[in-house]
């Protein structure tokens, strides 16, 4: 299988917008189980070409899978696109795109200040940061989001605004 990836790099070196040399990257990949490298192939090839189908049913499958652990941002437009094109169920990226999203440097470092200190000082800066978020402003328009740490600090957020309405 290694071999194939190998191949496949060789092909795009000489034709970096080989959009089919991606794709296959990408399926030889999730059979070796390098599941955060082929969603990096799937991306190239969306980005090369955003009509690629069967390019955004793998990369969606592949966020059903599991999480990320350090901020991808890049990924972000391919998400969003995942969502308006209704390829997949919200719900069944939930999961991964939220843990993508709290790897993102702005989202993180919110949550931390959440914990650390009165929201009430920033709060209008941390609205304005979280509503320029436009992959957590679309999964919040399309499903409830499923995890504690963003429900807490979007209660936070609207018990200080309401406790803070006179001064906003």
């Amino acid at each position: 299988m290694n071999e194939a990836v190998e191949a496949y790099k060789k092909a795009i070196s000489l034709k970096p917008d080989y959009t089919e040399a991606y794709f296959h990257i990408g399926r030889a990949l999730c059979d070796l189980g390098k599941y955060h490298i082929a969603i990096e192939a799937y991306n190239q090839a969306i980005l090369l070409n955003p009509d690629y189908i069967s390019a955004y049913n793998h990369f969606a499958n592949l966020m059903t899978k599991g999480s990320f652990l350090q901020s991808k941002s890049h990924l972000y437009p391919t998400i969003l696109k995942l969502l308006q094109k209704n390829i997949i169920e919200p719900s069944q990226i939930a999961k991964s795109s939220i843990s993508l999203l709290k790897c993102d440097p702005t989202i993180k470092s919110i949550l931390i200040m959440n914990d650390d200190i009165n929201i009430d000082s920033s709060i209008i800066k941390i609205i304005l940061d979280l509503s320029n978020h436009t992959l957590l402003t679309k999964l919040m328009s399309v499903i409830p989001l499923p995890d504690l740490d963003l429900e807490a600090l979007l209660t936070n957020i609207r018990s200080s605004v309401l406790l803070n309405i006179s001064k906003i």
